[in-house]
C-alpha cells in the first residue's frame, strides 16, 4: 500500500479510532490505512521490568523509573489499554486507590491508543504533569 501510494504521489492517512480534530486520519485524496482490525496485545502483554529482565524495552523502562511495560497494537483503543491495566492491578490484589501500574492516555476510551493522539505528543487527562506526555511513555 505504501509503495502504491508513493508511486501515485498520494499521501497516506492512518485511522484507528477516527477522532482526529485536525482531520489527519481522513485527508482528502489520500490512501487511508484503517488500523482498527490490527492486532490487540494489551490484555496479555503487561510485563514487570525487574533487574532480571534483559530485553531492551525493560532496560529502558527501568532507566526511566517505570515498573513495567505493555505492548499496544495498532488496533487498540484506550478502552482496551485502560482495562488491561485495571485488570492487572485487580489480579494482583492492589486496591484501586493504590494502583501499582497507571495508564497514561487520552480522556476517551474510543480514541486509538497508538494513533494520532500519540503522534501529536499525547496530552493526558492530567497524568502528563506527573508522568510526562504519552510520547514520553514509548519504549520501542
Amino acid at each position: 500500500i505504501v509503495k502504491f501510494a508513493s508511486s501515485q504521489n498520494l499521501s497516506i492517512s492512518i485511522k484507528n479510532g477516527g477522532a482526529s480534530y485536525s482531520g489527519s486520519s481522513n485527508q482528502k485524496g489520500s490512501v487511508q490505512l484503517n488500523l482498527r482490525s490490527f492486532p490487540k496485545y494489551s490484555s496479555r502483554s503487561i510485563v514487570l521490568c525487574t533487574t532480571l529482565s534483559r530485553d531492551d524495552a525493560c532496560r529502558l523502562a527501568r532507566d526511566r523509573k517505570k515498573p513495567a511495560k505493555i505492548r499496544v497494537g495498532g488496533g487498540e483503543l484506550f478502552d482496551d489499554y485502560y482495562r488491561a491495566v485495571i485488570d492487572w492491578n485487580t489480579r494482583e490484589g492492589i486496591p484501586v486507590h493504590k494502583k501499582r501500574l497507571v495508564a497514561v492516555g487520552g480522556g476517551v476510551g474510543t480514541i486509538g491508543a497508538s494513533g494520532g493522539w500519540l503522534q501529536g505528543g499525547g496530552l493526558s487527562i492530567g497524568l502528563d504533569r506527573i508522568f510526562g506526555l504519552g510520547v514520553d511513555q514509548v519504549l520501542a
